[in-house]
């Protein structure tokens, strides 16, 4: 009874959980345990939710054994993929992503020979989601094909902390829980302008990418910043006067700009993306 109230606990620990798991339902909440019955005796597709309990059940009515040994050590086994930092964002991400789940890891990791291969495993398991899937290329990568983007921005955001923070572990819980969207970096459209400032902001963002402008023989191009650099920089009273007043002047200085600025900083592409959780997103609107 004590370790069972052990392993519920620790299971009641949502970053335990959603190392292991994608449900994000409370219909497991009161009792996470029957995971873990669930994983060791897999029910039927559409049976009983309770069916690994009635398994249970029926054996300790009739006196036999219960295998208690087989829950304790699964639990002890994902506990120590828990703790084992590498290990646990290989798998995180592997169930996130849905290439497979726990029971088939777990099933896994007991054929290997040497358990020390297991990180090797895990990572091949990884690759192979990847390898030779065009849609994954870095020059495919945009914002209309948001799995694919989001998959690559979590990859690359986990493994920038692996390698740089070592104390860091990515929340998944915070990931499955709060909804995080793909959202693009730079504005492109004026109309979303609301003050001079952001105005000013977005021309300093794009003077920034000179170089690339240069880099694709699009010199020509500059000539358009330079009306709105004069227009901004000799145009400080408009702070002072009503939108009404100035909107139209400021659509019409950069609505050649914008076009450009599509077409040339690609904002749908994988450079201008990042992932922003709902809560973040709001504030920023």
């Amino acid at each position: 009874a004590d370790e069972w109230d052990a392993i519920e606990n620790q299971l009641q620990d949502d970053r335990f959980w959603f190392f292991v798991n994608n449900n994000t339902s409370n219909s497991q909440k009161s009792n996470r345990i029957d995971f873990l019955f669930d994983l060791l005796k897999p029910r039927y597709k559409n049976s009983n939710k309770l069916f690994a309990y009635h398994q249970y059940l029926e054996k300790f009515q009739k006196g036999e054994k219960l295998e208690w040994e087989k829950v304790r050590d699964l639990f002890h086994q994902l506990l120590e993929w828990y703790n084992n930092r590498s290990v646990y964002h290989l798998i995180g991400f592997i169930i996130y992503q849905g290439i497979s789940d726990i029971e088939n890891i777990t099933k896994k990791y007991n054929k290997l020979n040497k358990k020390t291969k297991f990180e090797e495993k895990l990572k091949s398991m990884i690759s192979s989601n990847f390898d030779g899937n065009e849609k994954y290329n870095i020059e495919n990568l945009n914002y209309h094909n948001p799995k694919e983007a989001r998959a690559i921005l979590l990859l690359f955001n986990i493994i920038s902390y692996e390698r740089s923070d070592f104390n860091f572990r990515f929340p998944f819980d915070r990931l499955k829980k709060h909804g995080w969207s793909l959202e693009h970096i730079h504005a492109q459209n004026a109309d979303d302008f609301k003050t001079i400032k952001e105005l000013k902001d977005w021309i300093k963002d794009l003077s920034g990418l000179e170089k690339q402008f240069k880099e694709n023989d699009t010199e020509k191009k500059l000539e358009k910043l330079e009306p709105l650099r004069n227009l901004i920089n000799e145009s400080d009273i408009l702070d002072t006067l009503p939108r009404a007043s100035w909107s139209k002047v400021i659509k019409i200085a950069v609505e050649d700009l914008k076009t450009e600025a599509k077409t040339f900083f690609n904002k749908d592409r994988i450079d201008n993306l990042c992932l922003l959780d709902g809560i973040t997103n709001t504030k920023l609107g």
